[in-house]
């Protein structure tokens, strides 16, 4: 299996987002195709630099205000997750799936979502063989907001100057979007993947809820092994690769883990101004 964290493109998750600088809405939805991955998508753009466009998965290019006006929708929704269960609001995360079946008729339709665990949705879209499947995956709740940290209200979901204003348009409502806008408008034109693709979204990504482990547990149940799941990952960014002048969409191989470890280092007593060989932790 192939994991991928492919980068989103407005920012970082906590201040304002640029949406007509490069790839102010990007959809990709990838496929296999006889062992080589191809993707669709559509995006709006303001400018892109030429070299892009020599990468795999250029996207058409089309208006971004309906798909912006979409994106604000989403964001105006404020789905905080919280780890007291009592601030966890469901009545506005049972709005937000409510927009999308709003928002993505098609989808809901060829691809009736599944219901996991708290705030899982698990939707297949099925190909022409299930024999290598691609999962996308995104979360849609975001994390408690400091309001006096922000110029602009939070969940305002406006745009000033050029920038959508509001939490989540990154982490990770922008993806989760890029993922409806791209299979709604592929199913409006027939279009049928080669193999199964599995949208996995879940609401409490943020406080290592149960959702997405329990989506695993599904899938592993049935049967189903893909052959690639994307995530979300880096951003566009500029100046952080030496020697690198132009805009770099970082995409991810791995993911960042932690784990704690227990060290027992046994050896004769010594003293600290002796840093030789007999401190058994200095001498190794």
């Amino acid at each position: 299996m192939s994991a991928v964290w492919w980068g989103n493109c407005l920012g970082c998750g906590r201040g304002p987002r640029t949406i007509y600088q490069y790839l102010a809405v990007e959809q990709t939805l990838f496929s296999c195709e006889l062992g080589r991955y191809t993707a669709f998508g559509i995006a709006a753009q303001k400018r892109v630099p030429d070299s892009w466009r020599q990468i795999a998965f250029v996207p058409d290019i089309c208006t971004n205000a309906q798909q912006a006006q979409r994106l604000a929708q989403l964001v105006r929704i404020p789905t905080v997750s919280n780890y007291d269960a009592e601030k966890f609001d469901e009545t506005q995360f049972e709005g937000f799936r409510e927009k999308l079946r709003e928002l993505y008729p098609r989808v809901h339709a060829m691809c009736p979502p599944v219901r996991i665990a708290h705030t899982g949705m698990l939707f297949r879209w099925k190909g022409k063989s299930s024999a290598a499947p691609v999962v996308l995956m995104a979360h849609y709740d975001v994390v408690p907001v400091d309001e006096a940290g922000w110029k602009h209200p939070p969940f305002c979901g406006e745009v000033f100057d050029g920038e959508l204003w509001g939490r989540g348009t990154l982490d990770t409502k922008i993806t989760l979007l890029g993922i409806l806008e791209a299979a709604e408008r592929l199913m409006s034109e027939g279009f049928v993947p080669r193999n199964d693709v599995y949208f996995s979204f879940s609401g409490d990504e943020e406080v290592s809820g149960p959702s997405a482990p329990t989506i695993v547990e599904y899938l592993k149940e049935r049967g189903v092994r893909p052959a690639m799941v994307v995530d979300e990952g880096g951003a566009v960014v500029d100046g952080v690769f030496p020697g690198v002048k132009q805009p770099i969409a970082v995409v991810g191989i791995g993911e960042k883990g932690f784990m704690n470890v227990e060290l027992t280092a046994r050896a004769a007593g010594g003293h600290a101004r002796r840093q030789g060989g007999s401190q058994k932790i200095a001498g190794h």
